[in-house]
């Protein structure tokens, strides 16, 4: 659950996730930082994290199977193997949720709840690290962290069921026999 929980909180490619590691987390600045390396388009990408992505990420810290590990998800049945699997990841979300999501529709439901809740577009585009072409690309080089920043805190509330309810309930009148 830990690891779709966190796959579902920030929005990131599950080849991102699995492969985390312990330095690229900057606990006191809640950032998570993605070498180029390992992100779909070679270029680095920084992920504001919720306190709810924070808190997930300090109690995995402080109760790791292997205190010297690098790695924030680690496979193998003692949790002392390399990066867990993605399969692993998969069946995990198929079997919370009854064989209903994946982890790409977390991806795709963020997306879909920013269109929703009015995120602009070049926004919820950073926040999902998709690239940007032509003329936006050569001059719009911000990650834009800081408008990103309350977007992650909002959607961990909605996953969290603690995002107040934006649409106004009308009650119906009881049906007469």
């Amino acid at each position: 659950m830990r690891l779709c929980s966190r796959t579902g909180l920030t929005g990131t490619r599950i080849s991102e996730t699995v492969k985390a590691e312990w330095d690229e987390i900057d606990f006191e600045r809640r950032l998570w930082t993605i070498p180029g390396a390992r992100t779909k388009r070679s270029v680095e990408h920084a992920v504001p994290l919720s306190g709810r992505a924070t808190a997930i990420l300090t109690a995995l810290h402080q109760h790791r199977a292997s205190p010297g590990s690098t790695i924030v998800f680690r496979g193998g049945l003692d949790g002392r193997g390399g990066p867990i699997n993605r399969a692993t990841v998969y069946d995990q979300a198929q079997r919370i949720s009854g064989g209903r999501a994946s982890i790409h529709g977390f991806r795709a439901t963020l997306r879909s709840w920013m269109a929703d809740h009015s995120v602009p577009f070049e926004t919820a585009e950073a926040v999902l690290a998709h690239s940007k072409g032509g003329v936006v690309a050569a001059y719009q080089r911000s990650q834009l962290i800081e408008l990103r920043r309350p977007i992650m805190e909002r959607w961990a509330q909605f996953l969290s069921g603690e995002e107040p309810a934006t649409a106004e309930v009308i009650p119906l009148a009881a049906r007469r026999a």
